[in-house]
């Protein structure tokens, strides 16, 4: 290997262990998902329906 490929590959592997770890940081964050959806009128049954499922998921 010569002196240019091994500073260029430890560069890279610089940057993809920073970024690795970045990611394991964000990692820990909660996540929070959202729904929105019709309940009332005539698409309200798969409006309904979907929140209760979504609350169902929630307590697993």
């Amino acid at each position: 290997m010569n002196r240019r490929t091994m500073l260029t590959t430890s560069a890279l592997a610089v940057v993809a262990a920073l970024s690795l770890s970045a990611t394991l940081a964000r990692a820990e964050e909660t996540l929070k998902i959202g729904f929105v959806g019709v309940t009332s009128g005539p698409a309200a049954a798969w409006g309904t329906s979907t929140c209760a499922r979504c609350r169902r998921w929630r307590r697993c």
